[in-house]
């Protein structure tokens, strides 16, 4: 897909987010990881929001045990979650798969695989989400890796700024784009 944020949002997204499959999901794992430890690469910071079943994260996963690499794992959201908030339909999704898949996976300190969430933040979910997914990143003892800058609607979002005047910023808050 060659497109911009808005295309990707109103046209990339809804189609083929909702039907990428578990197998899908772990072949473009795979092949990005393999071409990632091809050019040298030690880590990745695994930014997976792709996630609409626990198969998927399970896809995921089962690709970073696998391999030799370093690898941060921030488990996300449903693509099927995305076309939703930009019509302005917020759903709070439930992390308990993802402590599960922590708790299973990454719970040693001393391991090459770290957990993280992936979360919506504020420039496109609406703040009671954004504390309830910060609330949950935070109970499980994990990173939390936010969007910002969306250009999604008018105006500046200002959502570092938000996140600062809730005091829902930390030391494990980490932010892309």
């Amino acid at each position: 897909m060659d497109m911009c944020i808005v295309g990707m949002v109103t046209g990339g997204w809804p189609k083929p987010g909702p039907a990428f499959t578990t197998d899908d999901l772990h072949a473009c794992t795979r092949a990005g990881i393999v071409d990632a430890i091809d050019a040298g690469v030690t880590t990745v910071f695994d930014w997976c929001h792709v996630i609409s079943t626990p198969a998927h994260a399970e896809a995921a996963m089962d690709v970073h045990l696998s391999l030799p690499l370093r690898v941060v794992f921030a488990c996300g959201a449903s693509m099927t979650q995305k076309p939703e908030e930009v019509a302005g339909i917020h759903t709070a999704g439930s992390w308990e798969h993802a402590a599960q898949l922590r708790e299973r996976h990454c719970s040693c300190a001393d391991q090459r695989l770290t957990f993280a969430l992936a979360l919506q933040g504020l420039d496109c979910a609406i703040l009671e989400i954004t504390r309830a997914d910060i609330a949950a990143a935070r109970a499980m003892g994990v990173p939390m890796s936010f969007h910002v800058g969306v250009p999604m609607g008018l105006g500046a979002k200002r959502s570092i700024a938000r996140l600062a005047e809730e005091g829902l910023l930390g030391t494990e808050t980490h932010f892309v784009h």
